[in-house]
């Protein structure tokens, strides 16, 4: 009876403890998507995005996007420093200011 009773818990506390997913704008400017998205923390997110409209045979860019403020703002960069042609393609973010990239 007793693992009934906390199977019947379990699944009642997990079925009450779903997320929501939220639309939020990413300021790309072009029309793109985001490749690769790292959470840091329930404030901090990195992306990587592919820009869908440059027609090349790889939509890498060397741009990323960022928000420090749980989703409510993002802001879009270009890295600097990574030698002509070399595009990203995974970031890993250690805070909310250092991110690595391959």
């Amino acid at each position: 009876m007793k693992k009934i009773l906390l199977t019947i818990i379990s699944a009642l506390t997990f079925c009450g403890a779903h997320s929501q997913w939220l639309n939020q704008t990413v300021p790309f400017g072009y029309n793109g998507y985001i490749n690769d998205i790292q959470v840091v923390d329930a404030m901090t997110v990195w992306g990587n995005p592919f820009d869908g409209t440059t027609g090349a045979t790889t939509p890498y860019t060397r741009d990323f996007v960022r928000t420090t403020d749980g989703g409510n703002t993002w802001t879009l960069a270009t890295m600097n420093g990574t030698p002509a042609g070399n595009l990203v393609s995974n970031i890993w973010p250690i805070d909310a200011d250092t991110c690595y990239a391959a």
